[in-house]
């Protein structure tokens, strides 16, 4: 009888001790991306502000690895709304929502959130599944390239999975189709901009 105990007792042990150890060892290997500092105006502080406004919008913060997946792109521009896209994959549910927001100062003055969940298709998930997120660079990360626009359409796009949480950040990546990477965000753009009718394609004057 207190054999069987002890037997009981070391098993919930064990079991308690891997699941310790496997929560530990996936917090080790979590990491975060961000673009480099040399080519960016402080990213941290961009990171930052998006938990921020995610907050303010009442929107999950993404700066923890979770088991499923969500992306978070932010449309910003100085002549039209701002517009936050979420899609996620969670609990085997697709679900999207999209947030038109206006800016005041130094915070969000109004804010509207509609849920889109039901515009989500099979295509679309196949093809947000097919895309390579991990290798693609922020724009100011890619090697030679240089942004001739002075103002227009801007996107930090947020990818988070229990691997990873990556950010990158592209300007008018429409004007600048002959260069891989920024047609790669254009074709993710123009992908969701089919289902979900968000994209503004503004660019001002080059510089």
């Amino acid at each position: 009888m207190l054999m069987n105990t002890l037997l009981k007792i070391s098993a919930v042990l064990l079991i308690l001790t891997s699941c310790e150890t496997k929560n530990r060892l996936q917090q080790e290997s979590f990491k975060t991306i961000l673009p480099d500092s040399a080519n960016i105006y402080e990213p941290q502080l961009i990171f930052e502000k998006l938990q921020l406004k995610s907050k303010e919008l009442r929107l999950p913060q993404l700066n923890k690895g979770i088991d499923s997946f969500n992306l978070r792109i932010w449309q910003s521009s100085m002549i039209s709304r701002n517009t936050v896209i979420n899609l996620s994959y969670t609990n085997k549910n697709w679900l999207a929502t999209t947030t038109d927001f206006y800016k005041g100062l130094g915070k969000i003055d109004s804010f509207k959130t509609s849920d889109i969940s039901s515009k989500i298709t099979s295509t679309l998930t196949d093809s947000i599944r097919s895309f390579n997120f991990i290798n693609i660079p922020s724009q100011y990360d890619i090697p030679g390239f240089y942004d001739k626009m002075n103002d227009g359409v801007g996107f930090s796009i947020e990818i988070l999975n229990k691997r990873f949480y990556k950010m990158i950040i592209y300007h008018c990546p429409n004007r600048y189709p002959l260069e891989p990477n920024n047609k790669r965000i254009m074709d993710l753009i123009y992908l969701l901009d089919n289902y979900f009718n968000f994209y503004t394609p503004y660019c001002g004057v080059e510089k």
